[in-house]
């Protein structure tokens, strides 16, 4: 059970933050590089389709019929590949933050 919404995000900055529920992830959108880390040049249709972003919050996971939770897949920290179209993006504190659905991430990078 979650106490607050202050959390501590890897820069060791506080932010107050709205906290994601269900399915749903807190996410900070970060440039997307052309480039893989293998070398591999991505075509600038899939760079303007594609959003890459660090997830700073997540629910607890979908209800399910018997009472429990099904569990989130994807943690907080771990950086995630998304189409630029899914989730709902908003500011706060000056910052860009997006919510998006765990079944509209694409991949765990």
């Amino acid at each position: 059970m979650r106490t607050g919404c202050t959390i501590t995000d890897p820069r060791k900055q506080k932010t107050r933050l709205p906290i994601p529920i269900y399915d749903r992830l807190l996410v900070r959108p970060a440039d997307f590089d052309q480039f893989t880390a293998g070398g591999i040049a991505l075509p600038d249709n899939h760079i303007q389709k594609l959003q890459k972003g660090e997830v700073l919050l997540a629910g607890d996971g979908w209800p399910l019929v018997d009472g429990g939770l099904r569990k989130m897949k994807i943690k907080v920290g771990d950086t995630i590949l998304y189409e630029k179209r899914v989730g709902i993006e908003f500011e706060h504190e000056g910052e860009t933050y997006r919510l998006v659905r765990e079944p509209e991430v694409l991949a765990i990078l």
